[in-house]
């Protein structure tokens, strides 16, 4: 996918995979330089920095270290400003609107062979690779794979990537049957008032 701005211009994301429907969107962020991120009301965001040295957020007026590898949540509808620390960096972004799905953004590190569950979308590698098993062949540092459903893959040693999950929230919806005005009965006789 090509890399589109901002709303607010100040940097460019590319989309990795969504579901509109569903409410959520994982995407990867280029952020060059000083930069206020743009608001998104109603939505609960997770990122990760997976390439450069790491961002200096404020969010909401407080000061929140970000450096690659950790993972930071916080509402889509705070004030949040980010500083690359020491040049440019990605950051891996999931952000999922509030009542219509879940989710969860984390880091692993796996020795031997690494395992996902069915609601992995997206997975980051960081450091160390993946084996020739790997969808298109081996995958190092900077790689994304998007499963469709549970898998593995062979680790070639021991191997970091930052795990995407969404669960989506199932909207179940339920007829109500409106009771008509009953007529009132007097409990003691059984009849009719």
């Amino acid at each position: 996918m090509p890399a589109v701005p901002w709303q607010n211009g100040a940097g460019t994301t590319r989309a990795l995979r969504s579901d509109v429907a569903a409410g959520w969107r994982v995407s990867v962020a280029a952020v060059p330089g000083p930069a206020p991120w743009s608001p998104m009301s109603g939505t609960r965001r997770w990122s990760c920095v997976v390439a450069g040295n790491g961002l200096a957020l404020v969010v909401d007026g407080r000061a929140v270290a970000a450096p690659r590898g950790v993972v930071v949540s916080h509402p889509g509808d705070v004030p949040v400003h980010g500083t690359p620390v020491a040049g440019p960096v990605a950051n891996l972004n999931l952000v999922l609107e509030r009542g219509r799905a879940s989710g969860r953004m984390r880091v692993r590190t796996v020795t031997g062979r690494l395992e996902w569950d069915p609601d992995v979308v997206a997975l980051w590698v960081l450091a160390g690779s993946l084996s020739g098993e790997a969808p298109d062949g081996p995958a190092g540092p900077g790689r994304v794979l998007l499963p469709d459903g549970a898998g593995a893959v062979a680790t070639a040693g021991t191997c970091t990537v930052v795990e995407v999950a969404v669960v989506e929230v199932a909207v179940v919806e339920v007829a109500v049957a409106v009771p008509r005005p009953a007529e009132e009965t007097d409990v003691r006789t059984g009849g009719r008032r």
